[in-house]
């Protein structure tokens, strides 16, 4: 296993900085689309997992997402994405909740850097309270349609900045799942790294920007 991460440490942004990333904990809040994708590249890239989601597997979900099968379907995101993460990167350590995250279950947040991939507004409002007051820096996605956005809390709050979206109505290209996942991927680098980045980005998959 000791080739496994090779590629990455040639990269010259980042050989310098790998080292300190790898093994960092990130905490992933809702595994629909986004979320799903991040696990596995994140689980790939060698950081540790804390993945939160109460809900199942959708059939009509899983054009957006990595690691579920069919099989999956009705069963709960959380525990098979630990049983798929785990087979992909035995050196990582995954950690899984079937949990609605609340104000009573917001300790489930403590990690490095927390991904809120919700879609929610009142999760998200949970989120910002405890990673705010633990110094936790956010990184917050949206979706819908060919549209993501990109809201990044690093000091202050930046939960003012994040609205609701709509899936159920707006529908969701999978480029644009793929599309978001990728800038987050880099984010996390950035931001674990302490290097000051943009606070906002909207991406567009349809017109390819």
């Amino acid at each position: 296993m000791a080739k496994r991460y090779d590629y990455l440490k040639k990269i010259e942004e980042f050989k310098d900085k790998y080292e300190d990333l790898k093994g960092k904990t990130i905490t992933i809040v809702g595994l629909e689309g986004v979320g799903i994708v991040l696990a596995e590249a994140l689980c790939r890239n060698g950081y540790n997992l804390r993945i939160i989601d109460k809900g199942r597997v959708y059939i009509e979900e899983m054009h957006g997402q990595t690691i579920y099968l069919e099989e999956d379907v009705t069963k709960f995101k959380a525990k098979q994405a630990k049983k798929r993460l785990e087979s992909i990167n035995s050196e990582v350590k995954v950690k899984a909740f079937h949990e609605e995250l609340t104000q009573d279950t917001n300790y489930l947040l403590d990690s490095d850097l927390v991904i809120d991939c919700t879609n929610k507004k009142e999760a998200s409002d949970v989120i910002a309270d405890y990673c705010e007051s633990q110094e936790i820096p956010v990184i917050y996605t949206g979706l819908e349609g060919s549209k993501g956005f990109i809201i990044v809390q690093q000091k202050a709050s930046m939960i003012d900045k994040v609205g609701s979206f709509d899936i159920e109505s707006k529908g969701l290209m999978t480029s644009t799942v793929f599309l978001v996942a990728g800038h987050v991927l880099t984010l996390v680098a950035k931001v674990l790294s302490n290097e000051e980045v943009k606070e906002e980005y909207v991406l567009d998959a349809w017109n390819l920007k």
